[in-house]
Protein backbone atom coordinates (compact mmCIF):
# COMPACT_ATOMS: atom_id res chain seq x y z
CA UNK A 1 0.00 0.00 0.00
CA UNK A 2 2.82 2.36 0.92
CA UNK A 3 4.62 1.57 -2.34
CA UNK A 4 1.43 2.22 -4.35
CA UNK A 5 0.93 5.59 -2.63
CA UNK A 6 4.52 6.56 -3.43
CA UNK A 7 3.99 5.64 -7.08
CA UNK A 8 0.83 7.70 -7.31
CA UNK A 9 2.49 10.68 -5.61
CA UNK A 10 5.46 10.52 -7.97
CA UNK A 11 3.13 10.14 -10.93
CA UNK A 12 1.18 13.23 -9.85
CA UNK A 13 4.35 15.27 -9.47
CA UNK A 14 5.62 14.17 -12.88
CA UNK A 15 2.33 15.09 -14.53
CA UNK A 16 2.29 18.47 -12.79
CA UNK A 17 5.87 19.24 -13.84
CA UNK A 18 5.35 18.05 -17.40
CA UNK A 19 2.28 20.25 -17.86
CA UNK A 20 3.73 23.44 -16.39
CA UNK A 21 4.77 25.93 -19.07
CA UNK A 22 8.37 26.96 -19.53
CA UNK A 23 8.94 30.68 -19.87
CA UNK A 24 11.89 31.64 -21.98
CA UNK A 25 12.04 35.29 -22.83
CA UNK A 26 14.18 36.32 -25.77
CA UNK A 27 15.71 39.76 -25.99
CA UNK A 28 15.07 41.45 -29.32
CA UNK A 29 17.95 43.60 -30.46
CA UNK A 30 17.16 46.33 -32.96
CA UNK A 31 20.01 47.29 -35.23
CA UNK A 32 19.72 50.62 -37.06
CA UNK A 33 20.92 49.06 -40.31
CA UNK A 34 18.47 46.18 -39.98
CA UNK A 35 15.42 48.45 -39.82
CA UNK A 36 15.18 48.58 -43.60
CA UNK A 37 15.88 44.86 -44.05
CA UNK A 38 13.69 41.83 -43.58
CA UNK A 39 14.00 40.08 -40.25
CA UNK A 40 15.96 36.80 -40.57
CA UNK A 41 16.35 34.05 -38.02
CA UNK A 42 19.92 32.95 -37.37
CA UNK A 43 21.06 29.37 -37.87
CA UNK A 44 21.81 29.13 -34.14
CA UNK A 45 18.21 30.05 -33.33
CA UNK A 46 16.87 27.43 -35.72
CA UNK A 47 19.15 24.78 -34.23
CA UNK A 48 18.14 25.74 -30.68
CA UNK A 49 14.46 25.49 -31.57
CA UNK A 50 14.93 22.06 -33.14
CA UNK A 51 17.00 20.78 -30.22
CA UNK A 52 14.41 21.97 -27.68
CA UNK A 53 11.62 20.44 -29.74
CA UNK A 54 13.40 17.07 -29.67
CA UNK A 55 14.03 17.29 -25.92
CA UNK A 56 10.37 18.06 -25.18
CA UNK A 57 9.19 15.33 -27.52
CA UNK A 58 11.46 12.90 -25.66
CA UNK A 59 10.00 14.21 -22.39
CA UNK A 60 6.47 13.40 -23.53
CA UNK A 61 7.47 9.92 -24.68
CA UNK A 62 9.38 9.04 -21.47
CA UNK A 63 6.63 10.49 -19.24
CA UNK A 64 4.03 8.37 -21.01
CA UNK A 65 6.28 5.31 -20.80
CA UNK A 66 6.73 5.81 -17.06
CA UNK A 67 3.01 6.24 -16.46
CA UNK A 68 2.30 3.00 -18.32
CA UNK A 69 5.06 1.16 -16.45
CA UNK A 70 3.98 2.52 -13.05
CA UNK A 71 0.30 1.73 -13.46
CA UNK A 72 0.91 -1.71 -14.95
CA UNK A 73 3.66 -2.53 -12.45
CA UNK A 74 6.10 -3.47 -15.21
CA UNK A 75 9.65 -4.56 -14.47
CA UNK A 76 11.19 -1.75 -16.56
CA UNK A 77 9.74 0.92 -14.28
CA UNK A 78 13.05 1.88 -12.63
CA UNK A 79 14.91 2.07 -15.96
CA UNK A 80 12.17 4.20 -17.52
CA UNK A 81 12.14 6.51 -14.50
CA UNK A 82 15.92 6.89 -14.69
CA UNK A 83 15.67 7.80 -18.38
CA UNK A 84 12.85 10.28 -17.70
CA UNK A 85 14.93 11.99 -15.02
CA UNK A 86 17.93 12.07 -17.38
CA UNK A 87 15.73 13.84 -19.92
CA UNK A 88 14.84 16.43 -17.27
CA UNK A 89 18.56 17.01 -16.76
CA UNK A 90 19.07 17.37 -20.51
CA UNK A 91 16.31 20.01 -20.71
CA UNK A 92 17.85 21.92 -17.79
CA UNK A 93 21.28 21.79 -19.38
CA UNK A 94 19.92 23.01 -22.71
CA UNK A 95 18.14 25.92 -21.01
CA UNK A 96 21.29 26.92 -19.13
CA UNK A 97 23.21 27.23 -22.41
CA UNK A 98 20.80 29.79 -23.87
CA UNK A 99 22.54 33.15 -24.15
CA UNK A 100 19.76 35.74 -24.23
CA UNK A 101 22.24 38.53 -25.01
CA UNK A 102 23.05 36.94 -28.36
CA UNK A 103 19.57 35.62 -29.10
CA UNK A 104 18.68 35.73 -32.80
CA UNK A 105 21.84 37.37 -34.06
Amino acid sequence: MKHQLMKLTLLGILMLVSMSPVNVKAAVVVNEQALGQKHCISQATVELKENMRKLWLDHVIWTRSYIVSAIAGLEDQEEVLARLLKNQQDIGNANSRIDLNNWNR
